[in-house]
């Protein structure tokens, strides 16, 4: 009988720790939990623009790269050819549709996106042609132009001067007009998970 008694015990004294210990760990869970709250678009401001944070949608496994789906629309103040940028200061593309609370981005890597531009510390004009490789093209054949200039945005309806990338190899053949260089950018789209998108 005593033995049947100290066995019952102890018995009893392990569910109790069993719970104890089930509930310690609903515990921290749940405070995990509340110390993840989801992600939401955030305004703020960089220098004299306004600027609004937004998550990007996975493309996984689609990984369409001309495209791109953000967490925020006309609720947050997006509108239609809003410039998008990588980082605030990358231009990655332009808003292209709006819904109440998503937005579609239209990248430099779609094939049917131009944009004027500036090239190197001279400011020579050159026109970027987007695609899978964004290229520069419209290159004066006197223009100097080298590996590693930056290449800015001189599009009229966006902010002068955003940086997009840098020079990547020249193509200066004798038998064309102009000039020709790769366009070398400083990310990757499958890392991206965020954009900043320029209200004003």
């Amino acid at each position: 009988m005593k033995y049947f008694a100290a066995i019952a015990l102890l018995g009893i004294t392990a569910i109790f720790l069993a719970n104890d210990f089930l509930t310690a760990g609903k515990n921290k869970l749940a405070a995990a939990i509340n110390l993840r709250p989801l992600t939401e678009s955030q305004v703020t401001q960089q220098g004299k623009r306004t600027v609004l944070i937004a998550p990007v949608f996975s493309t996984f496994p689609f990984n369409h790269k001309h495209l791109l789906a953000i967490n925020s629309g006309a609720e947050q103040g997006i509108a239609v050819g809003m410039p998008v940028t990588a980082d605030g200061n990358l231009l990655l593309g332009q808003i292209l549709e709006v819904s109440e609370r998503q937005a579609l981005v239209q990248t430099i890597f779609d094939s049917n996106w131009t944009l004027p531009v500036r090239v190197g510390p001279s400011l020579r004009d050159a026109l970027l042609i987007g695609g899978q490789n964004p290229r520069l093209t419209l290159i004066d054949k006197n223009d100097l132009v080298q590996k590693g200039d930056q290449v800015i945005s001189a599009k009229k309806e966006f902010p002068y001067g955003i940086s997009i990338g840098e020079v990547g190899e020249v193509n200066n053949l004798v038998a064309h007009s102009f000039q020709e260089a790769e366009l070398v950018l400083p990310y990757t789209m499958r890392d991206l998970r965020e954009v900043a998108v320029i209200l004003k």
